[in-house]
């Protein structure tokens, strides 16, 4: 009994889903071709016995129906074939108008980069000339400073040498001022190298020259701080000549600082023995050298 109950059931659902599927199938197919016949077009054409007579303004009239007829669709297409052409031409106006702007801008910006490219370039030579000018006036300011401390300097190396040689002058053996030129001055010459008898100025000359050589070798020795002292105190030795070589140091005067002294005294020392002079210029050397020395000497 249950079972043919189950079975009516499964009978009833299978029979109304075989019915809903089929009618679904059928009204897809309907609206399929209702939409089909919706852009179907229909013409009317009436006919006559005899075409009516023509006329000139309604020479084309007949031509026209007779396209439409031909071709039921031509109804669909616009008349004016050129109209989107012509809307073409229209949207294309527009970017025409664009790319011109576009074009403008880019040249305007060209133009202030090429303007600002020379502002920087007319500045660099500006500054360029500006540097050129500096470095020039500095150096004519360093030749003019170097060219007033050579004259300075050389002002005061023949100052120097002068006080040498008036010093040199009155402590040289074997002159003397007192002397007959031509009698006991002219032996003492001798005596004193002077052969022939040369005038005294001569080896004056000389002797300054070899002093000064000797005291720029022992100067280049001499270790001593110059912020240390304020003044520029002399301080005066004599190197006595034993045996041919001049090597014993005597101090003649002090420069009242001690420590200037010593600084000389050790430059001196470690600059023996001196260096004999020129047989050729001095034949008869002096028995000692007067050195004197100031911290601030050129």
């Amino acid at each position: 009994m249950s079972n043919n109950i189950y079975n009516n059931i499964s009978l009833f659902l299978g029979t109304a889903l075989s019915v809903a599927l089929h009618s679904a199938v059928i009204f897809l197919i309907y609206a399929y071709i209702q939409r089909n016949e919706d852009k179907v077009i229909y013409v009317q054409a009436e006919l006559w016995s005899a075409l009516p007579p023509e006329s000139k303004d309604s020479s084309s009239v007949p031509n026209e129906l007779s396209r439409e007829i031909e071709n039921p669709l031509i109804r669909n297409t616009p008349k004016n074939s050129n109209t989107l052409m012509d809307e073409g031409k229209k949207s294309d106006a527009p970017d025409d108008i664009g790319l011109a702007k576009e074009k403008e801008r880019k040249e305007k910006l060209a133009k202030e980069k090429e303007r600002k490219e020379k502002l920087a370039k007319e500045k660099e030579r500006k500054e360029k000339l500006a540097k050129e000018k500096e470095r020039k006036e500095k150096l004519a300011k360093e030749k003019e400073r170097k060219e007033k401390l050579a004259k300075e300097k050389a002002k005061l190396i023949a100052s120097q040498r002068q006080s040498e040689m008036a010093r040199l002058k009155n402590s040289l053996p074997g002159i003397d001022k007192s002397s007959n030129k031509y009698s006991e001055g002219r032996s003492n010459a001798t005596l004193a190298g002077l052969i022939g008898g040369s005038d005294d100025g001569q080896r004056v000359g000389e002797l300054a020259d070899y002093a000064e050589k000797i005291k720029s070798k022992i100067k280049r020795k001499i270790v001593f701080n110059l912020d240390k002292i304020k003044t520029n105190p002399n301080v005066v030795f004599s190197v006595l000549r034993e045996n041919r070589v001049y090597s014993k140091i005597e101090l003649r005067k002090s420069s009242g600082n001690l420590k200037w002294d010593s600084a000389v005294r050790a430059a001196i020392r470690e600059s023996l023995p001196l260096p004999p002079p020129s047989q050729t210029e001095i034949p008869v050397p002096p028995k000692e050298l007067i050195l004197s020395f100031r911290p601030r000497d050129k």
